[in-house]
């Protein structure tokens, strides 16, 4: 408007300014990408009365449910040991294996959310 560059003080509150919206897009971007699986319920084939039937048969799944559940139960001295290990938490290679087998807090408030399959 003027043929001259806006001061320093000007430049560095666009700046801001710019930093907040995208911080604001990526924020919104992120929410809508993991409660994606959630929102869609017609297109989910997991869920609901279009599930697909399951490839295993009922003896060949409690076996498989009684092995998982038998290898996440721990002794008071292996969690002890394991919190010790995972003290660094995103660091320890241990602790990412660890927290993939487990619900935690941070899935929970989305699982609670959930619609029940029936009502699909």
């Amino acid at each position: 408007m003027y043929n001259t560059s806006p001061g320093n003080f000007v430049k560095s509150i666009e700046r801001k300014r710019e930093n907040d919206i995208l911080r604001r897009k990526r924020k919104t971007s992120r929410r809508r990408c993991r409660k994606s699986l959630f929102l869609d319920k017609k297109s989910n084939k997991n869920y609901g009365v279009s599930a697909q039937k399951p490839d295993l048969s009922e003896s060949t799944f409690s076996q498989k449910k009684e092995w998982l559940l038998s290898t996440l139960r721990l002794s008071d001295e292996e969690m002890k040991d394991i919190e010790r290990k995972t003290i660094n938490q995103r660091t320890s290679p241990l602790w990412k294996e660890e927290r993939r087998k487990r619900l935690t807090a941070s899935d929970f408030g989305a699982i609670c959310k959930k619609t029940s399959p029936h009502e699909l």
